[in-house]
């Protein structure tokens, strides 16, 4: 539970540097096209299995976090954030 809420303080401080909002005005918020998609990130990371083990043995969460340290960029980020590829309805 450290891990996340250290990670919801960097957000919350990364966005507060980089993002231009007006105070209490929700509507007002815009992050730069570099940070757009690093906070949605972010979001999935924290609730993946990879931080949150909640439900999930000792065994499991060690599992899971070996996994993605073997894998490339590229397939750790699909495991923490999937991506829909093809939809099809039939």
């Amino acid at each position: 539970m450290d891990v996340i809420r250290w990670l919801d303080r960097m957000l919350i401080k990364l966005v507060a540097r980089f993002a231009d909002f007006k105070k209490d005005d929700p509507s007002s918020f815009k992050l730069s096209r570099e940070f757009g998609l690093f906070p949605q990130f972010l979001f999935y990371l924290r609730r993946s299995q990879f931080l949150n083990t909640f439900n999930a043995s000792p065994d499991e969460s060690e599992y899971y976090r070996d996994l993605i340290l073997k894998e490339n960029v590229g397939n750790s980020l699909v495991m923490i954030q999937p991506a829909l590829m093809m939809y099809k309805l039939n």
